[in-house]
């Protein structure tokens, strides 16, 4: 499982785990999009998370999103294009909820496809216009 952000040391140890390291949006964008389109999900579970622009960047780029219901994470995931699980989640209900797709292919690649036919929500541009929106309401 490739891992953005965090250097190998501050994650745990573990065969599966493969620290990416931090990649700079601003100088390799194009390396930052390939790895994350490469992703079958983006993983979410901070136990405490203002916003999560993970899953956001995530959708954006068509990944669906597996969340903890915490903080702001549940403002980053529309219904039905990613999973939200309450904090005190035991690790078998989200491998469980993996699963279902592994059984499942059809539904997983479906869950893509409507991830990507949205994929304009999730930009700079939507969420300027909503901001301007919103000041324009009051």
């Amino acid at each position: 499982m490739p891992v953005i952000g965090p250097p190998s040391a501050d994650l745990p140890p573990h065969p599966l785990l493969q620290p990416i390291g931090f990649l700079n949006k601003n100088t390799d964008l194009e390396k930052f999009v390939k790895t994350v389109r490469s992703f079958h999900f983006g993983c979410l579970f901070s136990q405490a998370e203002a916003f999560g622009i993970s899953n956001r960047e995530c959708l954006r780029l068509g990944v669906p999103v597996l969340s903890l219901r915490v903080g702001g994470i549940p403002d980053t995931v529309p219904e039905g294009l990613g999973h939200l699980f309450e904090a005190d989640v035991h690790p078998h209900t989200i491998a469980d909820t993996i699963e279902t797709y592994l059984q499942s292919p059809e539904n997983y690649s479906a869950l893509r496809e409507k991830i990507l036919s949205r994929s304009d929500e999730f930009t700079w541009a939507r969420a300027v216009k909503k901001i301007k929106q919103i000041f324009s309401d009051n």
